[in-house]
């Protein structure tokens, strides 16, 4: 799924607490490209937790992140998912000097052709969709 970044990228030993942070802060970046699904996620947790509970954990959430929150992007959400996905597959290589070799996203989404267009590991690495999602 992550193609190496030559002599730097053995810094990294298959089991260090490093490599266990970039893959799970790796794993939350993809997330957001899934982030149209979230709405079904709340529905399930509303079922699961109950509405009273869900909100109220919410509400916290919420509060802490307007501490820090400021507007990053001007336009639709389509041009948004787009805007992310290019963001964290350029992210990927600038700060771990690994990147993604694999897309998968919904079937409608502009997000992956973007990539591909926009050539972001440039001619030695090429991204692959996995199929729709």
């Amino acid at each position: 799924m992550f193609y190496g970044g030559g002599h730097e990228s053995s810094h990294h030993p298959q089991n260090s607490r490093s490599t266990t942070k970039f893959l799970l802060q790796t794993t939350r970046e993809t997330c957001e490209i899934l982030a149209k699904w979230q709405k079904l996620f709340v529905k399930q947790l509303m079922k699961m937790m109950g509405k009273r509970t869900l909100l109220l954990m919410f509400v916290r959430t919420k509060l802490k992140h307007l501490q820090n929150c400021k507007r990053n992007f001007e336009g639709y959400s389509g041009k948004m998912e787009v805007a992310g996905a290019l963001s964290i597959f350029q992210r990927s290589q600038s700060l771990t000097m690994f990147g993604y070799t694999k897309y998968l996203g919904a079937w409608d989404s502009k997000a992956f052709t973007s990539i591909v267009e926009n050539n972001v590991y440039g001619d030695h690495c090429s991204v692959e969709k996995l199929g729709n999602a």
